[in-house]
């Protein structure tokens, strides 16, 4: 079941998220980007309906 907020909300929420990693970790991430997307595409072979609440991925 979809959970309906605004876009504000939403931008609220990821915020407080984010400031809620403990600091001892946070001091030790360095060049770390966090996108937030509207919708998810999933990717060739992936199933059409797939629903993600988060995704890490790690550049080569």
């Amino acid at each position: 079941m979809p959970v309906q907020m605004s876009d504000e909300d939403f931008d609220e929420a990821a915020a407080r998220a984010l400031e809620m990693i403990p600091q001892a970790l946070r001091d030790k991430l360095d060049n770390v980007a966090v996108f937030v997307e509207d919708r998810y595409e999933p990717e060739p072979g992936e199933h059409p309906d797939t629903v993600l609440l988060g995704l890490y991925e790690a550049s080569r």
